[in-house]
């Protein structure tokens, strides 16, 4: 009976996959209160909000996440360690816990965008290649799994791809997804 109940619970899960109602209220705990691009605009409060969450006691798959998006925006604030921290935790997170398939998009997005951030901090040309190519294979996961649900795929990969040197042959792609947003 108990797998029955299991199984009925997760069928509207597995039937519709990706759920715009349930990705707008955990944006609402990832984005807001307090706001991360507030934040960004006070690298000490967010850095204050970094320490509060680090000792948090629940340590649940919110905060975790909310606290990698914040070391993320931290990286982008010029804080090198804080990309490879939030992909470790991202990575902890994707290995260790279930979620929804609106949090599996955030964590495939972000560890895209720390990975990227880890390449633009590393002074290892190896690394630098290494880390671009799995950046984009993240972001491009992501894309092609989440990109028609949500624009937070293609707005961070394209965000990302424009910021590559042209090497990597990714100015297309960066165009095309900023385009499809607007």
């Amino acid at each position: 009976m108990k797998l029955i109940t299991t199984l009925l619970s997760l069928f509207p899960f597995l039937l519709f996959g990706f759920n715009e109602s349930n990705y707008q209220k955990l944006s609402k705990q990832l984005w807001q209160n307090p706001s991360i691009n507030d934040l960004e605009k006070e690298p000490a409060q967010l850095k204050k909000h970094i320490h509060e969450l680090e000792l948090k006691a629940d340590n649940n798959q919110i905060s975790k996440l909310k606290l990698a998006i914040m070391y993320n925006s931290e990286s982008l604030l010029g804080e090198k360690e804080s990309a490879e921290k939030a992909y470790k935790l991202l990575l902890d997170i994707k290995n260790k816990e279930q979620f929804s398939e609106e949090i599996e998009m955030v964590i495939l997005v972000y560890l895209g965008s720390s990975r990227s951030l880890m390449a633009k901090d590393s002074y290892n040309p190896v690394n630098k290649m290494s880390y671009v190519k799995e950046a984009a294979a993240l972001l491009d996961e992501a894309v092609s799994k989440y990109g028609k649900d949500s624009f937070l795929p293609r707005y961070v990969r394209g965000t990302v791809f424009s910021g590559l040197p042209d090497m990597f042959k990714k100015k297309l792609t960066a165009e095309n997804d900023l385009k499809f947003i607007i």
